[in-house]
């Protein structure tokens, strides 16, 4: 195997949906990819985004890919978590303040942007992999569950439902979750109501 062939396989052993930019970070040509179509290796859904063949797309993680910057925040994060069954019709999403992906292509991607400094945006990003195997970047569930509950525009079923349900996780990180709101958010309720709900 050559080492171009070596290139395209470990992008397709880490990724079943890529982009043509997490391709050529990989080393991949577009020659390659287009070899890679005819030979039925690969689908391309759309202009720069590759899927591998019997495989669904992964949206979210294209979107990671699209917006490196972005973190998965709020409703995202508890449906990604199974902190809750909503589907919102839009990706909620964390930005660097001063990275400003243009509207039109948030659009696109069905975004809803905020924007944040230091470790407003920085503290609690993780990498988790999607049903699919493919990398996003996503808060932790502590940092989701806090920004959720304490964003305005979170629906208080949405809160108190993603409350009960990570109480009752044996991966709850009631340190991390303590520690975090003392830093983020000091007014928070939080802590006390899930102090109530795990007695």
């Amino acid at each position: 195997m050559t080492e171009r062939e070596t290139a395209l396989s470990t992008l397709m052993d880490q990724y079943s949906s890529f982009t043509y930019g997490t391709a050529n970070r990989f080393g991949v040509s577009r020659y390659q990819l287009n070899k890679a179509i005819d030979q039925g290796v690969l689908d391309k859904s759309e202009t720069g985004i590759y899927v591998k063949s019997g495989y669904f797309e992964d949206e979210m993680s294209i979107i990671s890919q699209r917006f490196s910057r972005g973190v998965f925040d709020c409703e995202s994060a508890l449906s990604f978590y199974d902190l809750s069954d909503d589907m919102p019709f839009q990706y909620t999403m964390t930005f660097p303040r001063g990275y400003h992906p243009t509207a039109q292509s948030l659009k696109k991607h069905f975004i809803k942007a905020k924007y944040r400094s230091g470790r407003y945006y920085s503290a609690e990003i993780t990498t988790q992999l999607t049903d699919f195997g493919n990398e996003i970047q996503i808060y932790s569930m502590e940092r989701s569950l806090l920004d959720a509950w304490n964003n305005e525009m979170t629906q208080l079923y949405t809160k108190n439902d993603a409350v009960k349900r990570y109480a009752e996780r044996p991966d709850a990180d009631y340190t991390k979750l303590l520690n975090l709101e003392r830093e983020l958010y000091p007014r928070s309720t939080l802590s006390k109501v899930l102090e109530v709900l795990v007695q």
